[in-house]
């Protein structure tokens, strides 16, 4: 009988230990490890990695880890990115950053976990394991592990797109030429950033030398602009500086994630120029025919007719053509004197609207900017007709109030009003 009772627990004992042998450890999504460790499993679910997955590089990719003590209370969570310590930056549980890795557990926690654990994977494509070591506090240790396939067009990329959040109220004033420094806060979605790309007018800007990426002392290398590799996580606040162009102009920032998600930002720049009051106002300017017996020249800076060869004048008639009848023999036009140069500006197609509302010394630089150059003379001079004016950087804007050309004589004569 005693033989037949020893028999039998050498059997039990047999089974027992065979069982404990074929405890799985380190199988992707089992739970491994010693008598009396935690229970660790990796749970399923949509949009859950419970054995493997195939993302794109830099993508995100979400494990449910459960984990209950057995002989002791749980302690610590601690995971691995192929045998080495995963960077805490790429890790959130439960939608919050990860400051440590292990990542201690505590409070009600230590009673059980099931946490939902977001890895944003790597940037260089290849096979990586991920492995999820739950610790309690006699230092047994359970494990849990996926693995993770890296594959660039793999349509394994997130479907949250980055959050872009504008500091400012959206609407900036600054002088044209200026820097604007546009503040924002990024943040990715799924996968990490990948490119910032900045767009004026609805246009991509081309002109590098007008944007810079995180200090002045820095252009962008191209527009879209990669990312740092710092900033790949999110980062708050960018600084995306933006060199100002006259007027009044519109512009959005894009943020592309590596699973080309995108988020944009729209902003206006408006040009705010300092009003420079003019030097002075002339009305009712009396420049006679060039080869009549009266003064044929402007002096612009005087509001006066002068000899049409007298070096003060910025302007001068161009007399008669000798080959028509003196009924119709004055030329009517007008031509730049002493190194200037005459532009013919409509102001209807301007900003300005008319010659009225030129009230400042940008004004009549708004006008030179959009004027057309004469060259050697004018084209007929009608009433209405307005000039703009430059003499070695002195800027003039007149207008033809009045036109007389007499049939009998050469004391045809214009009349124009002057700012200066």
């Amino acid at each position: 009988m005693k033989r037949f009772n020893l028999f039998i627990f050498g059997i039990l004992a047999m089974s027992m230990f065979l069982t404990q042998s074929c405890t799985e450890d380190d199988v992707p999504g089992g739970g491994g490890g010693t008598e009396g460790a935690p229970f660790v499993e990796l749970l399923t679910g949509t949009d859950l990695v419970d054995f493997s997955a195939t993302v794109e590089p830099g993508a995100s990719f979400t494990v449910r880890l459960d984990a209950t003590p057995d002989a002791a209370l749980l302690r610590d969570l601690e995971i691995f990115r192929d045998g080495f310590q995963a960077d805490a930056a790429n890790i959130t549980i439960d939608a919050i950053s990860v400051v440590n890795n292990p990542q201690l557990i505590t409070g009600d926690d230590k009673n059980g976990i099931t946490w939902n654990i977001t890895t944003v994977a790597p940037s260089d494509e290849g096979v990586y394991t991920y492995e999820y070591d739950v610790t309690d506090d006699n230092n047994n240790t359970s494990s849990a592990s996926v693995t993770i396939t890296i594959e660039t067009g793999s349509g394994g990329g997130g479907t949250v797109a980055p959050s872009v959040e504008l500091i400012g109220s959206g609407t900036f004033e600054a002088e044209a030429g200026s820097l604007v420094s546009i503040g924002m806060d990024i943040q990715p979605g799924d996968s990490n950033l990948k490119e910032i790309k900045v767009l004026e007018n609805g246009f991509t800007m081309t002109d590098l030398s007008r944007l810079y990426y995180k200090d002045v002392m820095r252009n962008f290398d191209s527009n879209p602009q990669p990312v740092d590799a710092d900033d790949e996580m999110g980062v708050f606040p960018l600084q995306i500086l933006i060199r100002t162009t006259s007027g009044s102009n519109s512009y959005s920032i894009e943020v592309t994630d590596v699973s080309d998600l995108s988020t944009s930002i729209d902003f206006t720049i408006n040009e705010t120029t300092t009003a420079t009051p003019l030097d002075a106002e002339y009305t009712a300017i009396l420049v006679s025919n060039a080869d009549g017996p009266n003064n044929g020249g402007l002096d612009l800076d005087n509001g006066a007719a002068v000899s049409s060869s007298s070096a003060m004048a910025e302007v001068v008639d161009q007399g008669i053509d000798l080959a028509q009848p003196v009924a119709s023999n004055w030329i009517q036009k007008i031509a730049p004197a002493n190194g200037s140069v005459l532009k013919f500006v409509d102001l209807s197609t301007t900003e300005l609207g008319s010659f009225a509302n030129v009230t400042s010394k940008e004004d009549i630089l708004t006008a030179w900017d959009a004027g057309t150059d004469q060259g050697g003379e004018s084209a007929l001079v009608l009433i209405g007709d307005t000039f703009v004016v430059n003499n070695g950087g002195s800027y003039y804007i007149m207008t033809v109030t009045d036109v007389v050309a007499t049939t009998a004589d050469n004391e045809d004569y214009y009349q124009f009003d002057v700012k200066r």
